[in-house]
């Protein structure tokens, strides 16, 4: 069988949306304006227990307050895209990625967080949502700003910085970390790009905050989610922005 796929995706009419299936299944349900997504369900249950978040009826996700909810999110850009414009269509203004990333740097360590201020799509989802020939998409720059002035205020060591967003984490060659790394991209993780994407379309505003979790190049590659120092941060991190916005 040969067949060609339709060209410029993004600009065709969806046979539905997110805000139908809202409307059909959780009528009631109201997203406050900004949502944290979280992806460790430790450090999730840990923060809606100190939080003393409120279940609302979507799947885990929790408000702290009229303001402020986090929300558990699937790993990979096509599961964490469809709870993003659902959030989107219950009225959520602004999502954070609040998550973990692997190192292209040397010099970048684990427990380390770096503020993302782009993202190489590396990824099916964006593609769906805008051309297919953009190699990059970029985060809201007020909701960043605001990111960058908690982290200041705090005096919160952190760098800025782009990631390289991809599908298939056991996929990420030595060549392309290189390569990569070369051309000054920061970190690996695989949701970034693809809510840029989407948050680009419906005018909406996000930002992706990250505690680096593994390297990915150098003498020191490996796992390193054990350590202490991403534990404390990755804590501290989630805090810093409860606080902050709820």
């Amino acid at each position: 069988m040969k067949i060609s796929k339709i060209k410029n995706k993004h600009l065709l009419k969806p046979s539905f949306t997110a805000s139908d299936f809202i409307k059909k299944y959780s009528p009631n349900f109201k997203s406050p304006k900004t949502a944290i997504a979280v992806f460790n369900k430790n450090f999730f249950w840990e923060a809606v227990k100190k939080y003393k978040a409120k279940k609302l009826p979507y799947d885990n996700f929790y408000e702290i307050s009229k303001n402020l909810a986090l929300t558990l999110s699937p790993i990979g850009s096509p599961a964490f895209c469809v709870k993003a414009e659902e959030l989107y269509a219950a009225g959520a203004e602004r999502i954070i990625i609040f998550g973990t990333a692997g190192s292209l740097r040397e010099d970048l360590k684990p427990g380390e967080f770096v503020l993302c201020k782009g993202a190489l799509i590396d990824e099916g989802v964006s593609k769906h949502y805008v051309s297919s020939k953009k190699t990059l998409s970029y985060p809201s720059k007020d909701l960043t700003y605001e990111l960058k002035k908690i982290l200041d205020e705090k005096k919160i060591r952190y760098r800025c910085g782009f990631s390289w967003t991809v599908d298939a984490p056991y996929r990420e060659s030595l060549k392309e970390v290189d390569y990569y790394s070369s051309k000054g991209i920061m970190t690996a993780e695989m949701e970034a790009s693809s809510l840029f994407s989407l948050s680009f379309v419906k005018r909406k505003q996000s930002a992706a905050l990250f505690v680096i979790s593994d390297i990915l190049k150098g003498n020191n590659k490996g796992f390193a989610f054990h350590y202490k120092s991403l534990k404390e941060n990755y804590r501290l991190g989630l805090d810093l922005l409860c606080e902050h916005f709820r």
